[in-house]
């Protein structure tokens, strides 16, 4: 019964890994970003698997199919007649349901990178100033109104961009600029 419990334990963890690195995957793609080369931890991809179904609730189905099929695994095993049966079952069931969860997390990548890239419905915090160390890069923002996006920040820098009109028909063009670079930054989340 315990190695039964951890199997499917399993599966609820590959399901929320799943979504959470096709989500990941999809929305720095949107940005031409690759996230394998990004320094994106481990928490992170948990964290978007988790909070995939806010930006599409269909997920949550998937989730919870995946939870009842946990909760039913004695009673299946008896409808089944067998353990056979069962053990086939289960294979079938999961991949089906890591088929749902990884095109359903590319999905809601696509749909959360949709909305942070347009400056109407943008999340993300908007950039009010960057001081650089030497005054030789290309211009940085100086004001709110210049409208650049924080889209990520990690130990090697920031990565930056312009949030567009129209996501469907604009591409945003993102910049790096690194860590040694900067001075200080200045966002505003709620701007």
């Amino acid at each position: 019964m315990l190695k039964a419990l951890k199997e499917n334990l399993t599966l609820l963890s590959l399901m929320v890994v799943l979504v959470g690195t096709s989500s990941t995957d999809a929305y720095y793609s949107s940005f031409g970003l690759r996230y394998e080369f990004l320094n994106i931890s481990a928490s992170h991809i948990l964290f978007r698997g988790l909070t995939a179904v806010w930006a599409f609730p269909w997920l949550l189905l998937a989730y919870l199919a995946a939870l009842a099929l946990v909760a039913t695994q004695s009673r299946l095993g008896v409808l089944f007649g067998g353990l056979d049966k069962l053990r086939w079952t289960n294979h079938a069931a999961v991949a089906v349901l890591a088929t749902i969860a990884w095109f359903g997390g590319r999905y809601a990548g696509d749909l959360a990178a949709t909305a942070d890239m347009t400056a109407s419905t943008s999340s993300l915090p908007l950039i009010v100033r960057i001081e650089t160390k030497d005054q030789t890069l290309a211009p940085t923002p100086a004001s709110p109104s210049e409208g650049y996006r924080l889209l990520l920040q990690d130990s090697r820098g920031i990565y930056l961009f312009r949030a567009v009109s129209v996501a469907r028909t604009e591409t945003p063009l993102v910049r790096q600029i690194s860590s040694g670079a900067i001075n200080a930054i200045t966002v505003c989340a709620r701007c």
